[in-house]
């Protein structure tokens, strides 16, 4: 029987923070300010890892719930997730998101 627990580390919210970031920095030429909050709340949505073939090997990825601040900067980095995908390898769809406007 095989148990799976992805651990959502704080490690891994600031990586998604950085990334989008760079993100922002380059599509709009700018240096944004990195002292905000970005996530509010991240859920695990799948209950073990999904496997996605890729050069040979299997990549294993999860299906996550990201809530974002509601803060001015958290909102430009979701537009900006939402634009261009979430981490890396988003030309592959593997960052991709669809967002829910609340």
């Amino acid at each position: 029987f095989y148990v799976y627990k992805l651990i959502l580390t704080p490690t891994f919210e600031k990586r998604i923070k950085e990334n989008a970031i760079k993100k922002y920095n380059f599509f709009f030429n700018t240096k944004l300010d990195e002292n905000f909050n970005f996530i509010k709340k991240i859920n695990l949505k799948n209950r073990t890892p999904i496997g996605t073939k890729y050069k040979d090997i299997t990549l294993l990825g999860d299906k996550l719930q990201i809530e974002i601040e509601d803060n001015e900067y958290a909102q430009k980095l979701g537009w900006i997730i939402f634009s261009t995908g979430l981490l890396e390898l988003g030309a592959r769809g593997f960052g991709y998101v669809n967002a829910k406007f609340i």
